[in-house]
């Protein structure tokens, strides 16, 4: 008997036979072993899950902080059982119903494997940023984060590099062979959406850290923070700009419409400050000097009303000069314009001969400052005024309109003033600013003063709400509306330092005639009425390039006007120059006829064709000579061509300025058989968004190859697009002549 029993046993047949058992045997025991660890670890992750929904006390982060390596403990332990079996399960997709399952193990192990390395991490750096939580970012606790994360830039560079593995596991997942169970269990969706968005505010939290060295002291302060800023090194630059590029790809990649919605709702300012983070990364190292650090910085500030419309934004109706010492306003003085002349000093320079001619004025004031379009010369001009009346130099000019002052208020919330009942809001600040302009009594010294203190209170008021610092939830607001004045030109910054300047021209912030080898237009209105009918001027302007002739192109711009002032009374003189009003109400300023005198910069080498414009009657102007509405054809800043001329709008009334012209041959580019064309329409600082239609006509029979823009309408060889000019327009298009 026992013979017979190793007979069997030494059959080939036998042996395969105990050997699929044993086998069987063995993937049993390990598949439990496996099941065992995925149950565990399933448990940890639910319980992660519940405390993390329970954060309100330092007890229930600090239970949540306990858990996080246990889960990362148990994922590892999982993957470690699990490890033998995945290149089996990897060849067991054709089973059926549950194959995919089975042939998804391994990719998601590895990314969950990878998870949880990042999230051990970042451990550390999670323990002292939940600590103790701020209720709201202050200046200072902001400062204390960024530290925070400049001494766990290790940690961070580890958890990135898992997250990137993660993402890279989880790309091998295909996940519509998964079954519903699985991807309802899992929350695979919930998953996928949260790798990217993992994996960008990796690389931002990345960002800020590369930009400050470990070494710095705990106690830094925002002062010491952007001091240090100016200190950083190109490379450090660079790397930061590496990641930024990085976290802005990987936020492309978040669909989210896959995550939770309390998760997308806190989501919403990041697209904004991935918007503005370039922006900071480049203005990071000029703050030193514009906010003071390295010494007090003082600037002379310019208020311009719009209503009155110059050159660079508007009459100057107040001026004064704003110290900032360690990014804190130090001291600010606003005063009416007036105030600052002294005619009695032998330098005052002449007035320009439009404004001698038009409004009767010898010497250039200060209120008159900003007549040049360029406003690197007007502030030139203006500064050296104001040195000539109190003797104090600046580092620098900024020019500002009541729009800014409005957008800082929606930002910023209510702002109490002194002297009103209730905090002034957006809607009503131009209200309050119309109040001190207007001339209830007669215009003398009591009216100035008046006018001052409206003024002082304001900036009073302004500078009491910055130094109460402002909370991360206004931080952004505020920076969008400081960028929205700057964009749109209701804000002008003119400095010393040459560094800041560069910046400063790059970003079109510093209000000068941009010059260009193609194609340029832009419209500059200035009142020589002494009124503020700006307030109810509309503007339209139309522009029509025609290339048909590509070696001779010309230009066509039309200008159209209308007065929404009332008809004048039948005994009222139609149109009378008044050059002090001696009592009234703001309206009565606004509600008068529009001297205008209107100048339309062009490339040089232009050369005027035709015109339509309108005479003014001797009855109308100031010097009581009619004015025929001749073009005035000179050079213009910036190497443009300068043509002008004086346009009177009656009350209730529309006018227009038409001018052709030849083109130089050069706003045309020829690269083989293709042609490059390049309009920029540059927006008068100070207004409002003006509407724009732009009208190319190409050579018959051309293909249109690209353009910047979508055009609004085609009807044959011409391209129409239509625009509001709040910003600059630019339109770049190519076309070949034939098909």
């Amino acid at each position: 008997m026992k013979g017979v029993a190793i007979r069997l046993l030494t059959q080939p047949r036998t042996i395969a036979m105990l050997v699929a058992v044993l086998l069987l045997a063995l993937l049993a025991w390990k598949g439990w072993r496996v099941y065992e660890a995925a149950q565990q670890a399933r448990q940890e992750i639910y319980t992660l899950q519940t405390r993390a929904t329970q954060l309100d006390t330092v007890a229930d982060r600090q239970r949540l902080l306990e858990q996080l390596p246990v889960v990362d403990r148990s994922i590892q332990h999982l993957h470690r059982e699990a490890r033998p079996l995945l290149p089996v399960a990897r060849l067991c997709g054709w089973l059926p119903v549950y194959g995919g399952d089975i042939a998804a193990a391994a990719p998601l192990l590895e990314t969950a494997r990878h998870l949880s390395a990042a999230v051990n991490a970042s451990t550390p750096l999670l323990a002292q940023a939940m600590r103790n939580p701020p209720a709201d970012l202050s200046s200072d606790t902001l400062v204390q984060r960024v530290h925070l994360l400049a001494l766990h830039t290790d940690a961070l560079q580890h958890a990135a590099a898992e997250i990137e593995q993660a993402r890279a596991a989880w790309a091998t997942l295909d996940t519509t062979r998964l079954s519903p169970q699985l991807r309802q269990q899992a929350r695979l969706d919930t998953i996928g959406a949260l790798l990217p968005l993992l994996d960008a505010g990796m690389h931002g939290a990345l960002l800020v850290g590369t930009l400050l060295p470990s070494d710095s002291p705990a106690t830094l302060t925002t002062a010491m923070l952007v001091q240090h800023l100016a200190t950083v090194t190109p490379q450090q630059y660079a790397t930061a700009h590496e990641h930024l590029t990085a976290a802005r790809a990987a936020w492309e990649a978040v669909p989210l419409a896959d995550l939770p919605p309390v998760l997308t709702e806190r989501l919403q300012p990041v697209p904004a400050l991935l918007d503005l983070a370039p922006l900071a990364l480049e203005a990071a190292p000029h703050l030193a000097y514009l906010l003071g650090y390295n010494a007090p910085r003082t600037y002379l500030l310019l208020l311009q009303n719009p209503d009155e419309l110059r050159a660079t934004g508007g009459f100057i109706s107040a001026a004064g000069a704003i110290t900032i010492t360690q990014g804190t306003i130090s001291g600010m003085t606003i005063r009416d314009s007036a105030l600052l002349d002294d005619f009695t000093a032998d330098d005052y320079p002449l007035a320009p001969p439009p404004l001698k001619q038009h409004m009767g004025l010898d010497l250039l004031a200060l209120r008159d400052a900003n007549w040049s379009p360029h406003f690197l010369i007007a502030a030139r001009t203006a500064r050296d005024l104001y040195s000539l009346t109190e003797g104090q130099q600046v580092d620098g000019v900024v020019a500002l309109t009541p729009r800014t002052v409005q957008l800082l208020v929606a930002a910023l919330g209510p702002l109490p003033v002194a002297s009103e009942p209730h905090p002034l809001t957006a809607d009503t600040v131009l209200v309050y600013l119309q109040r001190a302009w207007n001339p209830a009594e007669a215009i003398n010294a009591q009216w100035a003063a008046r006018k001052t203190a409206y003024l002082e209170q304001l900036a009073q008021a302004v500078q009491e709400r910055i130094a109460a610092g402002i909370g991360v939830a206004d931080l952004l607001p505020t920076v969008q509306a400081l960028r929205q004045a700057l964009d749109e030109r209701h804000l002008l910054v003119q400095v010393d330092d040459p560094a800041a300047a560069v910046w400063l021209a790059g970003q079109r912030w510093d209000g000068a005639v941009q010059a260009t080898e193609q194609d340029m237009l832009m419209v500059i209105d200035s009142n020589v009425g002494y009124n503020k009918a700006n307030a109810n001027i509309r503007q339209h302007i139309t522009y029509r390039a025609d290339l048909s002739n590509p070696a001779a192109p010309t230009g066509r711009v039309l200008l159209q006007y209308r007065n929404l002032s009332p008809p004048a009374s039948a005994a009222a003189p139609r149109c009378q120059i008044e050059t002090v009003f001696l009592e009234g109400q703001y309206s009565d300023m606004t509600n008068r006829c529009y001297w205008n005198y209107a100048r339309v910069l062009v490339p040089a080498g232009s050369r005027l064709l035709a015109r339509t414009t309108v005479p003014t009657p001797a009855t109308w102007t100031f010097s009581g000579v009619a004015d025929a509405g001749t073009i005035g054809v000179q050079g213009g800043p910036a190497a443009t061509l300068e043509l002008s001329t004086l346009l009177v709008v009656p009350r209730a009334a529309e006018r227009t300025i038409g001018l052709y012209y030849h083109l130089p041959p050069r706003v045309l580019a020829q690269d083989g058989d293709t042609w490059r064309y390049r309009l920029q329409v540059q927006k008068q600082a100070g207004r409002e968004a003006v509407p724009l239609v732009v009208q190319v006509r190409l050579p018959g029979g051309a293909t249109l190859r690209h353009t910047s823009l979508p055009p609004t309408a085609e009807a044959g060889p011409v391209l129409t697009f239509e625009s509001m000019l709040a910003t600059d327009f630019v339109l770049e298009l190519t076309f070949t002549e034939g098909a």
